[in-house]
């Protein structure tokens, strides 16, 4: 498969990193477009409850996903045991620190995001990379956009990459207040277990021979924790 001269990315890589941030400060800084007129991207964080009222969604719908279709006992017993307890667990802890300034002063941080990014979206050409797919894109808190990289289940970022990614969206956005760095680390666990949710939701839409893989990837997935 080949796509504007180039192959689909396989891995992210030290080297990549710069030209992921790179990109990401140039949509923001070198806009020309203004981000107050711009529409929220997919599922943003428009503030503090709405990533838990997102995750709360996902959940009652892994429970229509159990009623319609078989799956094995022990993805069932994970499902609703495993997954679902430390699902609210991490829900009752984020919800202990939405009252820090880093949340109260976070309205006027956002950037304008791809939002649905990884290696699905990125290729890979002589010249660089190259982002596609920006369907979902629009206003988003930039501590999202950290999340939805580093956790992306087709290409988890290991703790050096998260590091080197941290510190180079840092310096690209070129933004004096860094309360989106606190507010990454708060929402980082409810963005892993929401990327369990939304692999166990291809169980609904592939035929029943190709089940016990996904059931395995998003119990695998888990297992990784959120670093």
């Amino acid at each position: 498969m080949e796509w504007d001269n180039g192959t689909p990315l396989q891995k992210i890589r030290r080297s990549n990193i710069k030209e992921i941030t790179d990109f990401i400060g140039d949509i923001n800084i070198n806009c020309h477009v203004e981000l107050q007129n711009a529409p929220q991207a997919t599922e943003s964080i428009g503030n503090s409850k709405s990533i838990v009222n997102q995750l709360i969604k996902r959940q009652k719908g892994m429970v229509d996903i159990l009623d319609k279709i078989d799956t094995s006992v022990e993805f069932r017993k994970w499902a609703l045991n495993t997954l679902r307890a430390t699902t609210n667990n991490r829900i009752d802890t984020f919800e202990r620190k939405i009252n820090a300034q880093h949340w109260k002063k976070r309205r006027n941080d956002d950037i304008l995001s791809p939002s649905d990014v990884g290696i699905h979206n990125t290729i890979s050409c002589k010249d660089g990379l190259r982002f596609i797919d920006f369907e979902f894109s629009g206003l988003d808190d930039p501590c999202k956009l950290l999340a939805d990289w580093v956790l992306q289940p087709e290409a988890p970022f290991s703790k050096e990459l998260e590091q080197e990614l941290i510190q180079n969206i840092t310096y690209a956005l070129k933004r004096e207040n860094i309360d989106y760095l606190k507010r990454y680390q708060d929402i980082k666990p409810l963005v892993h277990s929401k990327w369990c949710y939304i692999i166990s939701k291809q169980l609904l839409k592939r035929p029943p021979e190709e089940r016990l893989a996904i059931e395995r990837k998003a119990m695998n997935y888990f297992a990784l924790e959120e670093h």
